[in-house]
């Protein structure tokens, strides 16, 4: 998947959670924009769980982004 889709999904006004699939079966959880970064090239996302470890995941291997309802403490 490209960058530009996680992107998307981050800039929108107000971004919901979501989780990346990816192609091992996994899927990674980003509750908050503050939880993912993207390098510079595009070609990597860093995602941070919430026991401050952290995962870099080349794009490639994300298959899908689901959008998961909005947090009910956000609101």
């Amino acid at each position: 998947m490209e960058a530009l889709a996680i992107k998307k999904v981050l800039n929108q006004p107000n971004p919901q959670p979501f989780a990346l699939h990816l192609a091992d079966g996994r899927a990674l959880d980003v509750p908050h924009a503050e939880f993912i970064s993207i390098s510079k090239s595009g070609h990597r996302v860093i995602v941070e769980k919430d026991d401050d470890s952290f995962e870099i995941v080349d794009t490639i291997l994300i298959v899908s982004i689901e959008l998961k309802p909005p947090s009910k403490m956000a609101a």
